[in-house]
């Protein structure tokens, strides 16, 4: 969600001027339009088992006390 915010800010915000709420929804709404036009599926590079797998190892050792 934060990057989604970002990508608002750097496109649609940063160094404007609203006059109104208004003006800032139109700007919003303008740039979500072209990014939907603009759209194209996301492909996964990594299954979810290739992502997991670090996270499923067992430690080779307990703690140290």
């Amino acid at each position: 969600m934060e990057t989604w915010f970002s990508i608002i800010h750097r496109k649609a915000i940063r160094r404007s001027v609203f006059r109104s709420v208004a003006h800032l929804k139109d700007a919003s709404q303008r740039l979500l339009d072209a990014w939907n036009e603009r759209k194209h599926p996301s492909v996964w590079l990594k299954t979810a088992d290739q992502v997991l797998r670090p996270y499923n190892q067992k430690p080779i050792s307990g703690p140290v006390h």
